[in-house]
């Protein structure tokens, strides 16, 4: 035991390897930390604070948590009294500071008097120790203390205050590798704890796995050593086994036994990650160069609580994952200084062939892929030659299973028999692709509204002007040589189209989020058979496309029946063969406009747009007579005259220009 002592005999009972008593330490902490305030109270000028340090009073045998909190805030009220005792001195004792000054002082003498009976409890515990005879010295008590604060650090990589991508994909391997060299005590107690040297009957539990979930149990104890314990790996493998598919249910079990940080915990930190994500990608690609992206559907299991039926399809989400490239401009810098030649195509895509696909067709990259094979190949010839057992033969019938079972009891060494000369591992003129993984997409990429809305996506946190919102777009037919006005339609419904997945994408989002597996709420049965019996397929991303399509004949038929009712009216005046027949249709019209003025079909167009189509000049003009707008646009921005003119009906133009 090492501390401050006020006297030899003090110092001498300290060296002593005999315990010390309660009232030894008492009287030591007294020695060091009171001071008598009263005797001193009238010579406060001038006089300097000077408290005395923590480091007096220290015990070899180690510390506890509550002792290190209880110095903690001892300090801070050194701190305090330091300050206050600089008042004192410049204002004496009449200041209001001198009251404060008191209470700071008794509170010291209060923390003081509980870190001695957290000392003297601590002796007492180690006594008790002694006498059982089964504990750890107190040099190994210190060293695995020290050891603990060490393992901490190995497992704290700051992952909450940075990017996820700066964590090896071998984390959880490497804090196994280094904790015989890190913390030999440490790992000399969990080998003892887990290996032994029976044989055990499942072949996959190695010394190295037992170590290596020893060291995940150990991390669990760290948090419970500590709330305060910096232990990334807990939020790791709480992610490792969301990424797998864990639910909110598993992950509150990993978390029960301190495996895992709690489900809310990690989707704050998956969602942080997510609102600071845009920072990494400019921070990569924010030089204004090119990028490449790439992307492709995932499909997740939708996990459900009771399942009737188990016929047909399993219930998937279909996702889409997503990635940026960086590409290497090395030698072609010069290419994406202007604009011109950073646009500008290799080569026509009307000029493409297959060899300008092919590998072979290119031969310096021809020749990186072939030094890849040929190091492949003479990785495996290593194996074979100098790693696999020379029996091998006899397994060439087994099946796969207990080849792996062979394989599994087998002492794989490389013997160096033969020496293989290997190739450089990274060819000539090579270099890693610099890729970033991006955040998933809800959008599935299987559908062109999905690839649509991914593109929208990238455009978003690229930076890339896109813009969808203008509708009006009538474009040229150059083989026509006249406008085209079914793929102006086609562009409008495929406008309509974004906007209706955009509002069922929320309803996925909303379906995500809601969580039943919540205790209290409502569990509802999913019938898998009658789903798939009447075509619904479960998420609105996949049953969109048809819900609109019904819409639109909805609103087709509609304007369908106006329209006939309208030419079946006309028609039976016009075989009547009097004015007042026609003049009765007439004031009809005009009566009814009201009803049907504003109907519109699925394309935007109005009942004008409609009678232009059909041809019908007569129905127009008593449209015309009784006031109806003959400038209206439908979604493509095309007008009843743009439609005439297209259709080269001289009578309607004459008719809609009159007007």
């Amino acid at each position: 035991m090492a501390k401050h002592c006020s006297n030899k005999e003090e110092e001498e009972e300290a060296s002593a390897d005999t315990s010390i008593s309660g009232i030894t330490i008492t009287r030591i902490a007294k020695s060091v930390f009171t001071v008598n305030y009263e005797a001193k109270r009238k010579a406060l000028s001038g006089l300097r604070w000077k408290p005395a340090t923590l480091d007096s009073l220290q015990l070899a045998t180690g510390t506890t948590d509550q002792i290190e909190n209880i110095q903690t805030l001892i300090r801070k009220v050194d701190k305090d009294l330091e300050e206050s005792w600089a008042h004192l001195s410049k204002f004496g004792t009449e200041h209001h500071v001198a009251s404060q000054f008191e209470g700071l002082w008794a509170k010291r003498n209060k923390l003081v008097s509980t870190l001695v009976q957290l000392y003297r409890e601590h002796i007492d515990s180690l006594r008790e120790h002694e006498k059982s005879g089964t504990q750890l010295s107190k040099q190994q008590q210190v060293k695995l203390s020290e050891e603990m604060k060490a393992f901490e650090k190995m497992v704290g990589v700051g992952l909450r205050e940075r990017a996820i991508d700066d964590v090896p994909v071998t984390f959880f391997s490497q804090i196994a590798t280094a904790l015989p060299d890190e913390c030999p005590l440490i790992h000399s107690i969990l080998w003892t704890l887990v290996v032994t040297e029976e044989k055990s009957r499942n072949k996959l539990k190695t010394n190295a796995f037992k170590m290596k979930s020893a060291v995940h149990a150990l991390c669990g104890l760290l948090d419970l050593r500590s709330s305060r314990a910096n232990n990334d790996v807990t939020i790791l493998f709480g992610l490792v086994a969301v990424s797998y598919g864990a639910g909110k249910q598993f992950v509150s079990l990993l978390q029960h036994l301190g495996l895992s940080e709690s489900w809310d915990t990690l989707m704050g930190f998956m969602g942080k990650r997510l609102d600071s994500f845009q920072t990494v990608i400019d921070d990569k690609f924010g030089d204004g160069g090119p990028v490449m992206f790439g992307y492709d559907n995932i499909n997740i299991l939708r996990a459900v609580r009771h399942v009737r039926g188990m016929k047909g399809k399993a219930q998937m989400w279909n996702f889409t994952v997503r990635m940026a490239i960086k590409p290497d401009l090395a030698g072609i810098e010069e290419l994406f200084t202007t604009k011109e030649t950073a646009e500008m195509p290799q080569k026509p895509v009307e000029d493409l062939s297959e060899d300008d696909v092919f590998l072979q067709s290119h031969p310096d990259l021809a020749q990186v892929w072939e030094r890849a094979q040929d190091d492949y190949y003479l990785d495996l010839l290593d194996t074979a030659l100098n790693i696999l057992p020379k029996d091998t033969q006899d397994q060439t019938h087994k099946t796969t299973a207990q080849q792996k079972s062979w394989l599994s009891k087998q002492d794989l060494k490389n013997s160096h028999t033969y020496t293989i000369l290997q190739r450089p591992a990274d060819p000539p003129n090579s270099k890693k692709t610099d890729i970033l993984v991006l955040p998933l997409s809800t959008e599935n990429e299987a559908t062109l509204t999905g690839t649509a809305c991914i593109n929208e996506e990238f455009a978003k946190e690229f930076n890339i002007p896109i813009n969808r919102s203008d509708t009006k777009y009538l474009p040229f037919d150059e083989n026509s040589i006249q406008f085209d006005i079914s793929l102006a339609r086609k562009r409008f419904e495929f406008h309509q189209s974004i906007e209706q997945h955009r509002v069922d994408q929320v309803a996925i989002l909303n379906s995500i989020s809601h969580d039943p597996w919540d205790e209290g709420r409502e569990e509802v049965p999913v019938d898998i058979e009658d789903q798939q019996d009447n075509g619904d397929e479960g998420p609105a991303s996949s049953r969109h496309l048809g819900s609109l399509r019904r819409r639109w004949k909805e609103e087709d038929e509609k304007m369908r029946k106006v329209v006939s009712d309208m030419q079946d009216r006309l028609a039976t005046a016009n075989r009547a063969g009097n004015v007042a027949d026609l003049e009765q249709f007439s004031r009809y019209v005009s009566d009814s406009k009201d009803s049907w003025s504003e109907i519109r079909d699925h394309l935007g167009r109005s009942i004008v747009h409609a009678v232009v189509e059909g041809g019908n000049v007569d129905l127009l003009k008593y449209l015309l007579t009784a006031g109806v707008n003959a400038d209206s646009k439908e979604g493509c921005g095309a007008t009843p005259l743009c439609l005439a003119v297209l259709r080269h009906d001289n009578a309607m133009i004459k008719c809609l220009l009159e007007t």
